[in-house]
């Protein structure tokens, strides 16, 4: 009997350690989120500037090959 005894309560110390860390897994979820939320459409605005500036570097680079490139 001791035994089983000894066995359900580190089971129940486990098992309330585990309910901790879901709940602050829960806690930072909300926090992302959150940010997220905030953020709305500022990861528009990134991508944005990153693909003008790609347009941008290939379009200088077809005119730098095409005047300046090999002849």
């Amino acid at each position: 009997m001791n035994d089983i005894s000894a066995t359900i309560g580190g089971l129940l110390a486990r098992m309330e350690r585990v309910e901790k860390e879901l709940d602050a897994l829960k806690n930072g979820q909300n926090e992302i989120l959150s940010i997220l939320n905030q953020a709305q459409g500022g990861w528009k605005l990134v991508v944005y500037v990153g693909s003008s500036a790609a347009a941008v570097v290939g379009i200088a680079a077809v005119a730098f090959k095409t005047f300046w490139g090999p002849q």
